[in-house]
């Protein structure tokens, strides 16, 4: 069919050029008196000329079907795309300080991740990514990461303002969760945050969503299930699984190039809770050793778990700053109910490049550099300097998770857009814990290399 396309575009093109021919001859052989006539044929046979070779362009550019763009290809009319995707985490950690002996320092492939992402028939998305990192004695450890569907043809549309997603996914409620894991200030989430995700969120988890968002707001809302690689059976009549209900809304109250400022809440309901039991617990420092070092141990008898808490974040030029606040509630049969909270509360400079507001995470990027690093062109790329202050009390009625008091400062160095290398020293005071948990001082020195696309 293309090829008998192209023999008729041909033809078309052949008798055009002919009957341009044959006016210019009789332009030459006629009088003044029909001059004008002929050239008036002459340019509606130029203009027909002209538009049978946009027409043989565009058939000979859809007839490929594809085209590469980025890392993958996209159909001509824009309609389909395939795109594959990866990131590396490497990451290195020495522990130090007074009690360093309980933990192992070494390396660990934090995040090893590819897969392939894209679009359909315009308005459908997909997302199919395996995540090969994490410690190998850590849980969940390697699994799939996304597995998702999209239908964004409301908001494409111009409809209303709403897109859905069902299947595995990273849920972007918490401003922290929300932002890319590439884009991180620090190598790992603050406590609080951590525990806060717990409560039915984080990754690999499998969710459905309604989100809709504007370049000055952003609201979201979940109904989250087990995680990927979670046991689907049971012998006890309590049932598996883990559901929750969880919901973001925030909102950009300066929104100007060189000053923005973000506020938000995030609340959730954790309504049905495995086996009724949980274990609020964190790695702190780092999770090359991934020994928890706040732990409030198995909770019994839980009937639900709530969080609620603001968050609020900014820039100023090449100044940034976030924080969010939690507070935690389990609620128990025949038993006391137990109240926690924490929160942290960070800030960076950069150099060479800066933050930029992300609408459709209702999140910032990491740091985009002004100049990518080049011994060529003399570029050095963006440097971040950060820091951080975290606290979290596990400590409630009869359960003594411990509290927590530390700080971390961190120099990022990006040398482009895909690549990263990050410096994080941190220092965690952890105290109250039950007689079984020793409390304790450590500190961590880590690194990391990472590459995305």
């Amino acid at each position: 069919m293309q090829r008998n396309n192209y023999i008729c575009v041909t033809a078309r093109k052949s008798a055009a050029f002919l009957s341009l021919a044959a006016g210019a001859a009789l332009l030459t052989m006629c009088g003044p008196a029909h001059a004008a006539d002929l050239q008036s044929e002459i340019n509606s046979l130029q203009a027909q000329l002209n538009q049978l070779k946009a027409d043989h362009a565009k058939s000979a550019g859809t007839s490929s079907g594809w085209k590469v763009k980025g890392f993958g290809f996209e159909s001509a009319d824009g309609a389909d795309s395939l795109q594959l995707t990866g990131r590396l985490h490497y990451d290195m950690g020495a522990y130090l300080g007074t009690n360093a002996d309980h933990l192992r320092s070494g390396v660990n492939a934090r995040r090893a991740r590819i897969g392939v992402q894209g679009k359909f028939a315009y308005d459908w998305g997909y997302a199919l990514i395996y995540d090969f990192g994490g410690s190998h004695d850590a849980t969940p450890g390697a699994g799939i990461e996304n597995a998702f569907i999209s239908y964004n043809g409301l908001s494409n549309n111009h409809i209303a303002p709403l897109d859905f997603v069902l299947g595995y996914q990273d849920v972007p409620w918490t401003l922290d969760e929300a932002t890319s894991s590439n884009d991180f200030m620090f190598m790992e989430h603050a406590a609080s945050q951590a525990i806060a995700t717990s409560f039915g969120g984080a990754d690999q988890r499998a969710a459905f969503d309604l989100i809709s968002h504007s370049p000055r707001y952003y609201a979201g809302l979940f109904l989250t299930g087990p995680k990927a690689g979670d046991t689907h059976t049971s012998t006890t009549t309590d049932g598996v699984g883990n559901y929750a209900v969880l919901g973001r809304l925030a909102y950009q109250v300066v929104s100007t190039p060189n000053a923005t400022l973000h506020l938000g809440v995030n609340a959730g309901d954790w309504y049905q809770v495995e086996k009724h039991q949980i274990d609020l617990k964190d790695t702190v420092n780092s999770t090359v050793d991934p020994t928890a070092l706040i732990d409030t141990g198995t909770i019994s008898n839980v009937k639900n778990g709530t969080v609620i808490g603001p968050e609020l974040a900014g820039t100023y030029h090449n100044f940034y700053a976030q924080g969010e606040y939690y507070n935690y509630n389990v609620n128990r049969t025949g038993t006391s109910n137990l109240s926690f909270n924490g929160g942290y509360a960070q800030a960076s400079y950069s150099i060479g490049g800066r933050r930029h507001y992300k609408p459709g995470a209702g999140a910032y990027s990491g740091v985009i550099p002004d100049h990518d690093f080049s011994l060529k062109t003399g570029g050095m790329g963006a440097f971040e300097l950060a820091a951080r202050y975290s606290y979290l009390d596990l400590n409630s009625n009869n359960v003594y998770g411990g509290k927590l008091n530390g700080y971390g400062v961190g120099i990022n160095w990006y040398p482009n857009r895909h690549m990263r290398f990050m410096i994080d020293y941190t220092n965690a005071n952890i105290t109250d814990q039950s007689a079984s948990l020793t409390s304790h001082h450590d500190q961590s020195l880590a690194a990391r290399a990472q590459f995305e696309f």
